[in-house]
């Protein structure tokens, strides 16, 4: 990118990663990486949790649905 193209925030952090030590950077890069893990572990568990419920819901419907057809009975 030429850096006329680059927003002032761009610039901005353009200029602040300059001053880092490689050191850093790796840190930064590291903890970015932890952050995207743990909220796709956070995803796959709210997923898993919607299924569970949904599967739940799906027995209380069976239940209640036999329950019906016995006092009609």
């Amino acid at each position: 990118m030429k850096e006329k193209e680059l927003s002032a925030n761009d610039k901005r952090r353009r200029t602040t990663l300059r001053k880092k030590s490689i050191e850093e950077l790796v840190n930064i890069i590291l903890r970015k990486d932890d952050v995207e893990r743990r909220l796709n572990k956070s995803v796959d568990t709210f997923k898993k949790l919607q299924v569970t419920n949904e599967k739940g819901i799906e027995t209380l419907k069976d239940s209640l649905d036999k329950s019906e057809e016995i006092q009609s009975n």
